[in-house]
């Protein structure tokens, strides 16, 4: 069994059956709901690299272990914040000797709301990481005003934090357009959900379980909580391998994708890496004019010139392609009779009929006039031997 298939087990039934749940008279205290998983689904986080980690979240990962991690998902009454909305289920994941556990801290009504959150900052207190998926922007801040609107605001911990959603918009935006959590799940992780209950119906069925008493309404709320915290774990392994691996991705959009992160995380060569093998394909122009401006930032302007030639003679960019090959043989490399052939070449470019007219064409045809006029200048200067800048 590889890695992928001893991950996905972590969606399917656990090896310890959670507990049914059941009326209590103990209020205010909510009602736990526990699930263990045997550790061999959830091996990859222990092969998890601090390096790589440290590289993609931009957090030093000095301190990196498996058990230091907690997987967080809430269910609210509400999807957009607010004084008035409230976890009424915060799910947990972390490792511990039994294996990889799912603890629920169920409010069954508002009183069991302050239970709940000492639950979930004990668990917190013994975390180095937390991991969610649009903690930063919605799961940490209403859980810490909860905390603050509860009087507990002393057992409220900042820790470092991992928020999935931002990893998975840098990479697969492109590919995906949309970036939810079950998107993720059965594009990139292969998990299939059956009857899954739609986040968007979770705060109506609290409400209807409010109103009715019936514990069985909150069923398929554990259910589907349980099932974000297991993919949390998944995808946060694919995603660290994806880095590890970049150019073993395949999907053309993931690669160039990882090509920016790199860049950007200051990792040139394996962007570069990125770039040179997207251009390849469809997203050749995209990746072509990354690799070129990436070059040109380094001084290296002789492989920037290589890239745009690529481009021109691919016949892709048009005119934009032409006007940066003319900039570059112009200002960086000095060869003024380049620079006019391409100059003139974006020129011919836009001259051409079409029967879509495009905004700016006049302005763009007045710069190069300009810029051809100063070429010319200057390879006049350059033959009577004055100086030329």
């Amino acid at each position: 069994m590889n890695l992928r298939q001893k991950l996905q087990m972590v969606s399917a039934s656990p090896s310890v059956k959670p507990e049914p749940l059941r009326a209590s008279e103990a209020l205010p205290s909510c009602l736990v709901r526990r699930a263990v998983y045997p550790l061999s689904d959830v091996s990859g986080l222990f092969s998890l690299s601090a390096k790589t980690l440290s590289l993609i979240n931009q957090t030093p990962f000095d301190d990196y272990s498996a058990r230091g991690l907690l997987f967080m998902d809430t269910e609210t009454t509400g999807l957009s914040g607010g004084a008035g909305t409230v976890a009424f289920l915060i799910g947990v994941g972390f490792v511990d000797d039994d294996g990889f556990v799912v603890e629920q801290y169920l409010m069954r009504d508002y009183p069991e709301e302050e239970d709940a959150l000492r639950r979930f900052a004990e668990r917190l207190d013994k975390a180095e990481t937390v991991v969610t998926f649009n903690g930063v922007t919605f799961d940490m801040p209403l859980l810490e005003s909860r905390f603050t609107l509860n009087g507990m605001r002393s057992r409220w911990r900042s820790v470092r934090h991992i928020d999935l959603l931002k990893w998975a918009r840098g990479v697969f935006k492109l590919r995906l357009t949309s970036c939810r959590l079950g998107t993720l799940e059965e594009k990139v992780l292969s998990i299939h959900r059956d009857n899954d209950l739609p986040g968007a119906e979770v705060p109506a069925r609290f409400f209807l379980y409010l109103k009715t008493g019936e514990l069985a309404l909150m069923e398929d709320i554990l259910t589907h909580n349980r099932q974000d915290i297991a993919t949390l774990a998944i995808l946060l392994t694919k995603m660290c391998r994806m880095y590890e691996n970049p150019l073993a991705q395949p999907h053309d959009e993931d690669v160039f994708s990882l090509g920016r992160q790199m860049e950007r995380r200051g990792v040139i060569v394996t962007a570069r890496k990125c770039y040179q093998l997207a251009t390849r394909g469809t997203l050749c122009l995209r990746a072509g004019s990354l690799l070129a401006a990436s070059y040109r930032r380094q001084k290296e302007y002789r492989e920037a010139e290589k890239t745009l030639l690529m481009l021109v003679n691919r016949g892709e960019g048009g005119e934009t392609t032409m006007i940066e090959l003319a900039k570059l043989y112009e200002h960086k490399l000095r060869d003024l009779d380049s620079a006019e052939k391409y100059t003139l070449m974006a020129l011919n470019h836009l001259s051409e009929p079409s029967l879509f007219p495009r905004e700016g064409v006049q302005e763009t045809q007045n710069a190069l006039q300009y810029r051809y006029a100063r070429i010319k200048r200057k390879q006049r200067s350059k033959r009577s031997g004055e100086k030329w800048v």
